[in-house]
């Protein structure tokens, strides 16, 4: 086991407002409490890998940012680390507990974990925030979830910014971009 960690979680697909308060959280946490912070993302988008593996027709979602931006952008924000793993079939089967239990605090030694309001995992998306304090709270582990953010009236999501972009309405996707 590694030095002890302040965690943000999330698939931190392009980077929006609401992200920004959830990694900038951890990182801010961290310092606080004289530790190491980290992000925990995807380097691909799991939505697109479970639609693909459905054998149903479905629309292509872009990506809001390359790998490389968001890897840049989470180095600016100032992460000691970055951990962006593939969404694949092993992470999409994994029991919610094992991942918490198992990876986060097992491997990588959360102290902290910052999350959004709307944060899934494990297999078929059976952890929420609630399981998540849970099992984290059995651990002495601190849960941090961050309420939604809206710009102009409308929610900041990954989902809202696509539609937007889709819909022609590039000025206001870069304002919740911050780009």
């Amino acid at each position: 086991m590694g030095a002890p960690l302040a965690i943000a979680l999330g698939t931190f697909d392009g980077i929006h407002m609401g992200h920004r308060v959830i990694l900038e959280d951890a990182v801010s946490e961290a310092r606080r409490r004289g530790i190491r912070s980290a992000c925990y993302c995807f380097s691909n988008i799991p939505k697109a890998f479970i639609q693909s593996r459905s054998g149903k027709p479905h629309e292509k979602l872009i990506r809001l940012s390359s790998e490389k931006e968001k890897l840049d952008i989470l180095r600016e924000i100032g992460f000691d680390y970055v951990f962006s793993v593939p969404f694949d079939e092993k992470t999409m089967s994994m029991p919610a507990e094992s991942f918490v239990r198992d990876t986060l605090i097992g491997k990588l030694n959360a102290k902290v974990i910052c999350c959004g309001f709307n944060y899934t995992f494990g297999r078929k998306a059976e952890g929420n925030t609630t399981l998540l304090k849970e099992i984290a709270s059995q651990y002495g582990v601190d849960v941090r979830v961050h309420d939604p953010v809206y710009y102009e009236g409308s929610l900041v999501s990954s989902t809202v910014i696509r539609a937007l972009l889709k819909s022609g309405n590039e000025e206001l996707a870069h304002k919740m971009l911050k780009r």
